[in-house]
């Protein structure tokens, strides 16, 4: 965590934690599975798909942690975790219609710094890939994507004002950097790296320390 953030208290390593954070699928969904993350001294359970999941801490194989900025100064923050076997569960900081709750950020903080611990403590950690930011093949889609639009809405209107002489186009270069500069800051605040489990980035979009 950042040392601007107060360490949210956490309960005992022997007890059980609850979390009012929903587990989603990862991809593109519009539900989640259900509201309510427990961490105890053996795994981690939560609801998916009508059923309780509980999967030890020896499953799980691989932790990402993002953070993207959207409109107003919201923040959706997210910990995917990958396990040995069955889908891949991702816990953020949103209501269930998936918008950013900031009221969720002090439970989402204290999550992610229980989530670490319990691996560390019980030995479990040195068997998982700790990662920040979007994964490699995300971070290359999301440049190309960006590049794309940079020829369409910046080069574009450079060019039919060259051609017509009409100034008016250049007006499409505004949009376009308004439409483009949020998505090049959260592609440049999440370049892939990895961290160490002992501590865990602050998602307030500095980058992460870098560790393993």
């Amino acid at each position: 965590m950042s040392e601007t953030s107060e360490a949210p208290a956490l309960a005992p390593l022997g007890a059980q934690a609850t979390y009012p954070l929903r587990a989603w699928p990862t991809g593109f969904s519009i539900r989640s599975f259900g509201e309510g993350v427990a961490l105890g001294p053996e795994g981690i359970a939560f609801l998916w798909d009508g059923y309780e999941r509980s999967e030890p801490w020896r499953a799980i194989t691989e932790i990402s942690l993002v953070a993207t900025r959207g409109k107003y100064g919201s923040v959706v923050r997210q910990a995917t975790i990958a396990f040995a076997e069955g889908e891949p569960a991702r816990f953020q900081n949103t209501d269930r219609t998936g918008a950013p709750d900031p009221a969720l950020d002090p439970a989402f903080r204290a999550f992610v710094l229980d989530l670490h611990r319990r691996l560390v403590d019980a030995g479990e950690a040195d068997r998982v890939r700790f990662l920040r930011g979007f994964g490699a093949w995300r971070a290359k889609v999301a440049r190309l994507v960006i590049a794309l639009g940079a020829a369409f809405f910046l080069v574009g209107p450079v060019i039919i004002a060259g051609v017509t002489g009409d100034e008016r186009a250049l007006f499409g270069v505004l949009g376009g950097a308004l439409f483009l500069w949020p998505a090049w800051r959260n592609v440049e605040a999440n370049q892939p790296e990895s961290y160490d489990p002992a501590a865990p980035p602050d998602l307030d979009g500095a980058a992460a320390p870098k560790g393993r």
